[in-house]
């Protein structure tokens, strides 16, 4: 099942609306997300910093594998052996060095990847994603990281040097506009959110996620899309209880993953899914 929701507060609606019937939607913002007043539990007391290399990602994947495939995906926590978990935290590192991983050149789609951690031990304790996504109008389908990138790269393929030089300066949603397919357009994607089981229920997952409402009005996007698993009662808490979400759109056809332990190896399962999307 897949889920469209928007916040009254964060005055997104027109945005949204205006990106479904225009091509060139991309080019245009409605008001930015508006910051969130202050609540009890200040961010300073966790240290967030930016997961870039090879070794602070690989940490990071270390860490979502215990603390949301092993932990929280399935109703119940997952038993795996040495080889599933080296094999599963090979795969989310492979995923989280294709989103967030420095590069030597500048990504042409923003994205970054913020761990929490202990201030006594420097343990991680949280993490969570964010990262600017091609969307596909028909489905609202959030289009793959690497397939999104060659959309850009193709259709700049097929200009001629003249054209290529007048986009040097264009700004992103102007590049959008001009490359990307009738209709598709740009937003804001939190993804990889997950929180140290012996503190969740403590305000992390709020602020893991108002850190990337941070990083989307930075890179000057009013709203944000996310999928949750349809029986994940807690983290739908957070995302429509606590964080004021609300339903706009539904679709069947969408679906999500979830780790099986299949012999030696870990296989993926499809399982329902909510797609929510703040705009």
């Amino acid at each position: 099942r897949r889920v469209e929701v928007s916040r009254p507060c964060l005055r997104i609606d027109r945005a949204m609306l205006v990106a479904l019937l225009s091509p060139l939607a991309v080019a245009l913002r409605a008001p930015q997300i508006a910051p969130r007043a202050a609540h009890v539990r200040a961010s300073a007391t966790v240290n967030f910093e930016q997961a870039k290399s090879e070794a602070a990602l690989a940490e990071a994947a270390a860490f979502f594998v215990d603390s949301f495939w092993a932990a929280s995906t399935a109703t119940t926590a997952v038993a795996l052996t040495a080889a599933q978990r080296s094999q599963l935290e090979s795969q989310q590192l492979d995923d989280m060095e294709a989103r967030y991983a420095e590069l030597v050149g500048k990504r042409r789609l923003e994205s970054a990847l913020w761990v929490a951690r202990d201030p006594a031990s420097s343990a991680i304790i949280g993490c969570v994603g964010c990262e600017v996504a091609v969307v596909k109008p028909s489905t609202r389908q959030v289009l793959p990281r690497r397939y999104s990138e060659s959309l850009f790269t193709s259709a700049l393929g097929e200009m001629g040097a003249r054209e290529r030089n007048e986009l040097r300066s264009a700004s992103l949603e102007q590049l959008a506009a001009t490359l990307l397919p009738p209709g598709h357009f740009l937003c804001a994607v939190l993804s990889n959110l997950a929180v140290s089981p012996n503190i969740r229920r403590g305000g992390l997952g709020r602020q893991l996620c108002e850190r990337c409402e941070e990083a989307a009005r930075e890179w000057g996007f009013n709203g944000l899309m996310l999928q949750v698993e349809e029986g994940n009662a807690a983290a739908r808490g957070l995302y429509e209880g606590k964080l004021g979400y609300r339903l706009t759109f539904a679709d069947d056809c969408a679906s999500g993953t979830r780790v099986v332990p299949d012999g030696a190896g870990v296989a993926i399962e499809d399982v329902p899914v909510t797609l929510l999307t703040l705009g």
